[in-house]
């Protein structure tokens, strides 16, 4: 299956998408493409500027660019990119 997030195309079967799309797993289930980039623009944007403002402290490291990415997507997607519970062994998607 091919799908595409974020204007790059991926191939393949992902679990990190809901079955039969290409939609990302996310926490207002929401399935439409469309609208789960606008609300995460938006949210992803919010939560910038406020890291713009108030810098996490620490080293610029992988550990510390992975705090930033939480940071940032933390209200829209599941952390390791799946929901809880899961017991898919994954490694970030990003």
């Amino acid at each position: 299956m091919k799908y595409e997030y974020g204007g790059i195309e991926y191939e393949g079967e992902s679990f990190y998408c809901y079955p039969a799309s290409d939609v990302l797993m996310n926490k207002f289930n929401i399935t439409d493409g469309g609208k789960l980039q606008e609300i995460e623009l938006n949210i992803s944007f919010a939560n910038i500027s406020y890291l713009g403002e108030n810098p996490l402290k620490g080293v610029l490291d992988l550990r510390y660019l992975k705090r930033i990415h939480k940071y940032v997507f933390e209200d829209t997607q599941y952390e390791e990119g799946v929901p809880s519970g899961s017991t898919a062994s994954i490694i970030t998607h990003c």
